[in-house]
């Protein structure tokens, strides 16, 4: 007769967040046409005249050259590449550099230069703070009827802290008129760089466009030469996007980037068969995933690999026949089952292990059983039986002793 043993292995929950695995560069991007607001309240800073300053220190409004301070208030946690920030610092040059209250200094916008901040190569301790948005990243320039403000606007949760320079030109330019903002969103983490009037003159240049993370090599930024409303990723840190009297953003153009999606490996299971004779037994691994975050998010799970070793006859690898993908839609979840089947055709200890990864908008999970062990014996050799139906008498010889 054979034994029928059932193992169930269930594994702790295991969570990915945006918090442990993002980096700008896994951030999604979105470009719309949409409707340039301008702020009027908020904080004024600098003047008319100003060039290069940095904005670092709230009782220091008219800016310098101090590129380390205290920083202004975003108003609310703000969380990017990992990292929750709730001080910023303006440079008149088009960009902005996030920091947190709890260091000294809170905000460090070191660059190599102020002009081109993606592509800095500076070293800031610690790095977290070189993380910063460019909107129009290059020597830029008040001029009369210029203005650089911010101000904190909604309620919470839902918040959004706007960055805006009105009226700038390039250094020693006439006829530029630059209007351009940056938005930090509460909750949603996202960032957003929205153009108002874009109108420059016959000299034609490049800016740098994007966000950089906590080193030079973290970077998502946009390039092209011939429209803003058809831009690509840049390939390296230094991608930027011409600005001309031809090639420039349309009023409303909104460029977004999304915190990659919050992907979740929650009950990871492996089912093995009875301990017996297991020709073409079927193993089931099951994975729930939940999409943490604020928007909708592609996945895909690749096919769960599970294999076999053993001490004794050969090993064997298992291979996996099912692939998963779909969409799902914020907090929702989605069962996953994948099985393959195996042949434990030799006497031996088996040692199965069983893993999977998950990608979901440029983020990615991994997650792996711990190896179990499962023997396969022989069936037992029991005493033959014999049927004596029909036989009587002398046909019958004892095998007991008298």
């Amino acid at each position: 007769m054979r034994k029928k043993f059932f193992f169930l292995i269930l594994l702790f929950a295991y969570v990915f967040s945006s918090n442990l695995l993002a980096q700008v560069n896994s951030m999604s991007f979105t470009s719309s046409i949409g409707t340039y607001s301008e702020i009027t309240g908020g904080t004024l800073l600098g003047s008319t005249t100003s060039d290069d300053q940095f904005f670092v220190d709230p009782a220091v409004p008219i800016g310098g050259t101090t590129r380390t301070g205290p920083g202004f208030p975003i108003g609310f946690d703000f969380v990017i590449n990992g990292n929750t920030f709730d001080r910023f610092g303006i440079n008149n040059n088009g960009w902005i550099s996030l920091g947190k209250s709890a260091l000294t200094p809170s905000v460090d916008m070191n660059t190599t230069s102020s002009y081109t901040p993606l592509s800095s190569t500076t070293v800031i301790t610690p790095p977290e703070l070189r993380t910063r948005v460019a909107a129009l990243g290059r020597d830029l320039q008040a001029q009369t009827g210029a203005e650089l403000r911010y101000e904190l606007i909604g309620t919470a949760p839902n918040r959004t802290l706007v960055i805006q320079w009105k009226s700038y030109s390039k250094f020693s330019a006439t006829g530029d008129n630059f209007n351009f903002q940056i938005r930090l969103n509460e909750t949603s983490n996202t960032v957003e760089i929205v153009y108002g009037t874009m109108t420059n003159n016959a000299t034609s240049t490049t800016v740098q466009v994007g966000i950089g993370g906590s080193s030079a090599s973290d970077f998502n930024n946009r390039t092209s030469t011939t429209s803003w409303t058809a831009s690509s990723p840049g390939s390296t840190n230094s991608a930027s996007m011409t600005l001309s009297n031809t090639v420039f953003p349309p009023t409303g153009l909104t460029y977004k980037w999304f915190p990659p999606a919050a992907i979740d490996l929650g009950a990871f299971a492996l089912a093995l068969p009875p301990n017996v004779e297991c020709f073409g037994s079927t193993e089931t691994v099951s994975i729930t995933i939940k999409n943490y975050g604020s928007n909708t998010v592609d996945f895909s799970v690749t096919p769960v690999t599970v294999n076999a070793s053993v001490s004794g006859p050969n090993p064997q690898t298992f291979s996996p026949v099912v692939v998963n993908s779909g969409t799902l839609a914020p907090g929702a979840t989605q069962d996953v089952t994948v099985t393959t089947t195996y042949n434990m055709s030799s006497i031996g200890t088996y040692t199965f292990n069983a893993s999977t990864s998950i990608a979901g908008d440029g983020n990615s999970a991994n997650d792996a059983m711990t190896p179990q062990q499962r023997i396969h014996v022989a069936p037992a050799v029991l005493p033959e039986f014999v049927d004596f139906t029909g036989f009587t008498g002398a046909n019958l010889t004892s095998v007991f002793p008298n």
